[in-house]
C-alpha cells in the first residue's frame, strides 16, 4: 500500500540515546518552527511529506529574499559549538547532553535545508539546462573541517609520530557514542591506501547555480563541523556513560536503550524508566505535539505499517551522483553499522543507507559508494568528493534490493545502478 503522508528522510542504525538527539530542532527565532509530529522506527526516520514540501518553500524564499538568513542561523550553530566545547574540559553530564542535543539539532537543521536546497537546485538547473551532477561537483565545505584537518595531517605524517596522531585524533571513527575509536593500526592501513585525490574540470555555471554553489559550501561545512565537533567531545564522556551504568548496575550499552532526558533525570535523580530494556527488541521515538515519547511492542508494529512502503525487487535502479567516475564494476559489501566496516576489502562496492564520520576508513578502501539517503550536502557526497571516489546517493532502495557479494555495475557519470549477478 502506498503511504501518501509520511516521508522515509533516512534510517540509521542507532540506540535510543542517539535518536532522541535530533528530533526538537525548531529556531522559533528564525521562524523555522513549522514541523509537526516525527517518527523515529527502528532508526527510520519519517517526516510528514507537507512539513518537508514546506521547507522547500522556506529555502526558495530565503535564497531569493533574505539571503542573509542563512547567516543568522551559521551564528547560532557557531555559538553552539564554543558551549560543547566548553564541557571537553568541565565534565559535566547532564550539562553537556542538553547543550549537545541542542548542537546536533542545528544539525538536523542543516540536513532539511540541504534537502530544500537540493529541490531548488534541481528547478534551477532544469531550467538552465544544467546537469544537476555539474552543480554537486563544485559543492564542498567553504572551510576546512575536523576531517579535512585530518586527512590533510595523514597525508604528511612519519611513522614515529602515528601514536601522538591517533592521541590527537582518537574520536574518528566515532559517532554518537557508537563506533570504533581511531587506533594505530588503522592509521598504518589509511597510510598505505593514502592516494592523492585527482582534481576534476570545472564546468562554468549559470550565475543563478553559482549562488546555490556558494550556499551549498556553507551547508556542507556546517553539516560535517557540528557532527564532528559533537562527536569530539562525545568520545571523552563514554567512560563517564559507562560509570553512569556501573553505578546502577547497567551495562553500557543497556545505558544507550535511555534518552538523553531519561540519563539526565538517572545521573541526577536515580531514576529509571519501567521495561526499558525491552527496548532491545526495537523501539520508536516519537514527537507529537512539540513532546518526545518511546514506544515499543505492537504500538510500533502498527506505527512502521503505516509509514513503510512496499519495495519491488528490480535489476537496474537510479540515484543522484555526488562524485562522477565512469563505470565501475564490483562486489557488493552492504554495511548497515559501522563496526561492520572492516568488511570492505580493496574494490568492493560500499553500500549503506548513508555514511557518517565513523566509515571513513571503510570509505577509503571501497571502489565506489552507493547510498539510500544523502543529499548535496551528505557526508557519503562530500567525502567521496574530497577522496575522489566514485558515488551515486539517494537512490531509497539499494541496501533494500542488493546484498552482500552481488555485482554490480555503477554507472557514476549517469547515476545508474545495475545487477550484474546476484
Amino acid at each position: 500500500m502506498k503511504n501518501n503522508k509520511w516521508y522515509h528522510f533516512g534510517r540509521w542504525i542507532e540506540p535510543v540515546l542517539s535518536s532522541t538527539f535530533w528530533l526538537e530542532f525548531e529556531l522559533k527565532d528564525l521562524g523555522f518552527d513549522f514541523f509537526g509530529d516525527i517518527r523515529v522506527l527502528n532508526g527510520n526516520y519519517y517526516l510528514l511529506k507537507e512539513d518537508l514540501q514546506k521547507t522547500v518553500e522556506f529555502v526558495k524564499d530565503k535564497m531569493e529574499n533574505d539571503i542573509e538568513w542563512f547567516d543568522r542561523f551559521f551564528l547560532i550553530c557557531d555559538k553552539k559549538i564554543e558551549r560543547v566545547l566548553y564541557y571537553k574540559k568541565h565534565k559535566d553530564l547532564s550539562k553537556f547532553l542538553k547543550t549537545v542535543t541542542e548542537l546536533l539539532n542545528c544539525s538536523m537543521v542543516v540536513e532539511l535545508l540541504d534537502y530544500g536546497l537540493e529541490r531548488y537546485i534541481e528547478k534551477i538547473s532544469k531550467d538552465t539546462d544544467t546537469a544537476v551532477s555539474d552543480v554537486l561537483a563544485q559543492i564542498k565545505p567553504y572551510k576546512k573541517t575536523l576531517l579535512m584537518q585530518y586527512h590533510n595531517e595523514l597525508k604528511n605524517l612519519k611513522e614515529e609520530n602515528i601514536e601522538a596522531f591517533v592521541e590527537k585524533h582518537k574520536w574518528v571513527g566515532t559517532h554518537v557514542f557508537m563506533g570504533e575509536s581511531l587506533n594505530v593500526e588503522k592509521v598504518k592501513k589509511e597510510l598505505l591506501g593514502n592516494n592523492n585525490k585527482k582534481e576534476k574540470d570545472i564546468i562554468k555555471l549559470p550565475r543563478e547555480l553559482r549562488g546555490c554553489v556558494d550556499m551549498g559550501s556553507k551547508l556542507a561545512f556546517y553539516r560535517s563541523f557540528i557532527v564532528e565537533n559533537a562527536d569530539s567531545v562525545i568520545y571523552d564522556y563514554w567512560a563517564v556513560v559507562s560509570d553512569l551504568g556501573k553505578k546502577y548496575n547497567l551495562s553500557y550499552d543497556e545505558v544507550l536503550l535511555l534518552g538523553h532526558k531519561e540519563i539526565i533525570r538517572l545521573n541526577n535523580d536515580g531514576v529509571l524508566p519501567e521495561n526499558f530494556k525491552e527496548r532491545e527488541n526495537g523501539f520508536g521515538v516519537l514527537l507529537e505535539n512539540k513532546k518526545m515519547r518511546i514506544v515499543i511492542g505492537q504500538e510500533l508494529k502498527k506505527m512502521l505499517q503505516e509509514c513503510q512502503d512496499k519495495i519491488d525487487m528490480v535489476s537496474e535502479f537510479k540515484g543522484m551522483v555526488a562524485c562522477k567516475g565512469g563505470t565501475i564494476k564490483g562486489m557488493v559489501k552492504i554495511i548497515e553499522e559501522s563496526k561492520y566496516i572492516s568488511k570492505i576489502k580493496k574494490g568492493d562496492i560500499l553500500v549503506a543507507n548513508e555514511t557518517t564520520p565513523d566509515y571513513i576508513i571503510g570509505m577509503k578502501t571501497a571502489r565506489a559508494i552507493i547510498t539510500n539517503q544523502g543529499g548535496i550536502t551528505s557526508h557519503a557526497a562530500i567525502t567521496s568528493r574530497e577522496l575522489n571516489i566514485p558515488c551515486i546517493i539517494g537512490t531509497k532502495i539499494a541496501t533494500k534490493v542488493l546484498k552482500d557479494g552481488d555485482l554490480v555495475e555503477v554507472d557514476a557519470d549517469k547515476g545508474i545502478v545495475k545487477i550484474i549477478k546476484n
